[in-house]
């Protein structure tokens, strides 16, 4: 089976991209550490985040690091046996709350990135990305990495359903094309 890397694209409407800002009192970061941890949340408070329209909301909203869900992605999720767990969230726009969405947290982690035939000199330098050889098994229709967590590989059946049911809010990257780096250039 092929993976690919999920990338949320926060579709909008009339050209403008969907923003969520958390607006209740907590440190993103630190939430976005706890998220990409494999380890069930606990106390986790109710969560509320803004959001700049409420028209025709894809079923991915980022906040950058966070993942809001709708409750069909979540439906599949479930259907596919993806290892996650979520946490009902308030969507607040101008004038409505939305409720129907979820803070999504996935639970399966595993190594998939081949780290010895990958370019990585850093998770905050990476030139190339290959997969390791896995033995196919249900619960890994979606997964984290163990080193690159901030990144989800999704398989090509769960990929194919997205497609047939128009899941919204995210697009597809082989994981060859990936590169990311925070490190600057000197001059």
């Amino acid at each position: 089976m092929k993976y690919q890397i999920i990338i949320s694209t926060s579709p909008g409407w009339a050209g403008k991209p969907i923003v969520a800002n958390l607006v209740t009192k907590l440190d993103e970061f630190n939430l976005s550490r706890e998220i990409w941890n494999p380890g069930i949340l606990k106390n986790m408070p109710e969560l509320a985040f803004s959001i700049n329209q409420t028209h025709s909301l894809p079923d991915i909203i980022s906040s950058g690091v966070l993942w809001l869900i709708s409750n069909r992605l979540s439906n599949i999720l479930k259907g596919f046996g993806v290892a996650f767990e979520s946490f009902p969230v308030s969507l607040i726009g101008s004038s409505e709350i939305v409720s129907t969405y979820q803070l999504f947290h996935l639970l399966q982690i595993t190594h998939i990135v081949d780290i010895q035939k990958s370019e990585i000199q850093g998770i905050d330098n990476v030139k190339s990305i290959t997969l390791a050889e896995m033995d196919e098994t249900p619960e890994l229709a979606m997964v984290r990495d163990s080193l690159l967590q901030s990144l989800v590989f999704v398989r090509e059946d769960l990929i194919s359903t997205f497609t047939q049911e128009h899941i919204t809010g995210c697009d597809w990257m082989n994981p060859t094309d990936f590169s990311f780096s925070l490190r600057r250039k000197r001059w």
